[in-house]
């Protein structure tokens, strides 16, 4: 049994210049990360904090652990219904004026939750969110390529954002409600927040993007949830709704310069599944990159990190120079697409080179790669379905 956390105070009993809020965490089987979650929230400063938890149809004791770790009030559906479902139950709950979203698997700062209110609070906008920080608690290359990845286009990203995201972000509780929430569309957590965001705006709402509003993410990705995730959770529907709503921001992951690295990327797709066709023995070349790449993912986790992405850094670079001297048509063409992809990345792998150094930002040049195809397919693929379904319409 954990130990019970005093319960936050209530409002009568808030001290003057205190502010006040909800916080809504949905939770499905994240009793481990929930407590961590729910104890750095206890943390918070300079804010009077509501917590609300919607246990969604966990199997595990993810509602008990809410309940020890002091949520004011503890809400379990029968079954899971999805993240959307969970906070919209949670936000019409809510006894405050501005709603505060935080996932299980994410960690508060102290001042990260006063800092979300007060911006939200604004006679300027009506949302904001922020950013994760620069040191994920996932042990791995690939947990944190991802989580970087994600600082990374969030620090880098515009103030004004078109879209809206829930793993820690604050809206008005009266513009969420007169929005009608999350679409509960969405049964498994996917874009509910990014498509909440869109309609924000088109109602004239304005979004902020604050990068000093930090929080620590606690995710562990593999190789597989990566391409899963990118495809099927992001990039699929992300691109649908692109394309039902005839809008396409040039915000965030959404500009200029990843639209053209996701074209090349697919040219340089094209090119490895010829060199394939036409000699069946390079298919061994993309095969042995994804191996390399888990078992160097393994290692970082079970050995060094360290030790991990400097030999992923060497296999790579060795197995570069191998490909060059018995491919060097197929390693020439190559190079002409991944140059400009390269030129195009330039401030990404920077500030991956910063973050973790030289040998970490070489492994995170083929990650980076994986990442834009998983992009470029779900484009495509979303493009085709579009077009049958308009096709059956007209019909």
């Amino acid at each position: 049994m954990l130990p019970l956390v005093p319960e936050a105070q209530s409002s009568s009993d808030c001290s003057p210049g205190v502010v006040q809020a909800t916080v809504i965490v949905p939770a499905r089987n994240a009793s481990h990360d929930l407590e961590k979650c729910l104890r750095a929230l206890r943390t918070s400063v300079g804010v009077d904090l509501e917590i609300i938890v919607i246990d969604d149809g966990s199997i595990d004791d993810t509602a008990e652990t809410a309940r020890n770790c002091g949520a004011d009030l503890v809400i379990s559906l029968p079954a899971s219904r999805g993240p959307a479902v969970a906070r919209n139950i949670g936000a019409k709950k809510a006894a405050h004026d501005v709603v505060v979203f935080i996932d299980a698997d994410v960690q508060v700062f102290p001042a990260t939750v006063a800092q979300l209110v007060a911006d939200a609070r604004s006679e300027v906008y009506s949302a904001v969110f922020g950013s994760y920080c620069e040191w994920p608690t996932a042990p791995g290359i690939v947990s944190h390529f991802r989580n970087l990845l994600h600082h990374i286009f969030h620090q880098n990203g515009s103030e004004e954002a078109e879209t809206f995201w829930a793993g820690c972000g604050a809206i008005r509780k009266d513009v969420f409600l007169a929005e009608n929430g999350f679409s509960e569309a969405y049964a498994k957590p996917c874009i509910e927040d990014i498509e909440l965001g869109m309609r924000m705006r088109q109602s004239g709402h304005r979004i902020r993007l604050n990068p000093d509003i930090r929080a620590t993410h606690a995710k562990r990705w593999t190789l597989r949830t990566t391409i899963t995730t990118d495809i099927l959770r992001r990039g699929l529907p992300w691109s649908q709704l692109l394309l039902e709503s005839s809008t396409v921001p040039t915000t965030l992951n959404l500009g200029w310069t990843q639209r053209i690295s996701v074209l090349l990327t697919g040219l340089l797709l094209v090119l490895v599944l010829a060199m394939g066709w036409l000699w069946p023995y390079s298919i061994r070349i993309p095969i042995g990159l994804l191996v390399m790449i888990q078992a160097a993912d393994f290692l970082s986790m079970t050995v060094s990190m360290k030790l991990a992405t400097r030999l992923l850094a060497a296999g790579l670079i060795g197995s570069a120079v191998i490909i060059g001297a018995n491919f060097p048509f197929f390693a020439s063409m190559c190079s002409g697409i991944m140059l400009p992809i390269l030129l195009l990345n330039t401030h990404i792998l920077y500030r991956f080179y910063k973050l973790r150094g030289p040998a970490f930002a070489v492994c995170a040049f083929p990650l980076f790669g994986i990442y834009l195809c998983c992009c470029g397919f779900s484009a495509l693929a979303a493009i085709v379905i579009h077009g049958f379904r308009k096709m059956l319409r007209m019909a």
